[in-house]
């Protein structure tokens, strides 16, 4: 049961000042929609050569950036390696953006800057098959919209990496091995954020 695990909210990034002042940060997002579901929430400022542990009780949540995967930035590769090693662990994870975009990376799909532009706004998602299936979109229409801020995508899936939905600008969520999930938009923004 998540209750008795240690959620670990990873920051990939300080974010936008102006947002920060007037919502604060995405880590206090996903803390609020969480509840008082998970006692122990531990944020992680992984930006900061903070990595997150890789206990058997952890769970981690991996947020968006102002940063692309490709960068070549010493934070970013030593945390990639560390997704390796919690993926060899069974760490649970779910991704968002650029956490989504960085565990796809770990898994061995490429992050590029998408030649159909950003992403941007409200965007109309559609689930695979397999997206229908999976716990993740339990309750989901098999379209519906969610707040996309990016220009970066996944792109060349490995076999063992299901792809769980798309839209026209590219991969929006897959899964590996039903403990790992990554969404390319951000279920964390509401209207206000938007």
């Amino acid at each position: 049961m998540i209750k008795d695990k240690t959620l670990h909210i990873i920051s990939c990034g300080p974010g936008l000042s102006e947002i920060n002042e007037k919502h604060g940060r995405s880590c206090d997002w996903i803390r609020q929609i969480i509840g008082d579901r998970v006692q122990n929430v531990n944020i992680v400022n992984v930006y900061d050569g903070v990595l997150p542990s890789c206990k058997n009780d952890d769970v981690w949540v991996i947020m968006g950036s102002r940063y692309s995967v490709y960068n070549d930035i010493n934070w970013i590769d030593t945390f990639r390696n560390h997704i390796k090693t919690g993926i060899k662990k069974e760490i649970p994870m779910l991704g968002i953006c650029f956490g989504h975009q960085i565990i796809g990376s770990a898994l061995g799909a490429r992050v590029v800057n998408n030649d159909k532009g950003w992403d941007l706004g409200s965007s109309e998602i559609e689930l695979t098959k397999e997206g229908q299936n999976s716990i993740l979109f339990k309750g989901f229409k098999s379209k519906f919209l969610a707040y996309e801020s990016h220009h970066d995508v996944l792109i060349d899936l490995p076999a063992n990496v299901s792809l769980l939905a798309k839209n026209k600008y590219g991969i929006q969520s897959f899964s590996y091995s039903d403990f790992i999930f990554g969404v390319q938009f951000h279920p964390e923004f509401d209207f206000k954020i938007m």
